[in-house]
């Protein structure tokens, strides 16, 4: 299969950063051309194992895959995962976006806000 007759494929990894202290949790996005859905998912494995032997992270057991509607461009919609949980907006957000114990690479979030969480004691 040629370049051309390929898919383009969104694929999310996820990695425990066990050389860290506390241990955090990582969510990876790549991006993979590929013949179909399970190339795809392959090549991002094969891809999240050595990203975690080079950084002694252990890789965790999921990988989920999202097809690209066409070549990725400018704006290109890259991966989307419906939540049906029946929460409020702001408990949506607190438990599946950015709860206080995240950090991501370039933290760059807009919109909804939750209000300040109490210190803790």
């Amino acid at each position: 299969m040629s370049e051309q007759e390929q898919s383009w494929y969104a694929v999310r990894t996820f990695y425990r950063w066990t050389p860290w202290k506390e241990e955090p949790y990582e969510e990876r996005i790549t991006l993979w051309q590929a013949a179909d859905l399970d190339a795809a998912m392959a090549q991002a494995e094969r891809d999240a194992a050595q990203y975690a032997k080079e950084n002694s992270f252990e890789v965790l057991p999921l990988t989920q895959a999202f097809a690209l509607d066409g070549r990725p461009g400018h704006g290109s919609e890259v991966y989307s995962l419906l939540h049906r949980t029946g929460q409020t907006p702001t408990a949506f957000l607190d438990r599946f976006a950015a709860p206080d114990d995240e950090s991501e690479a370039q933290p760059a979030a807009r919109g909804v806000t939750s209000p300040p969480r109490p210190a803790a004691s």
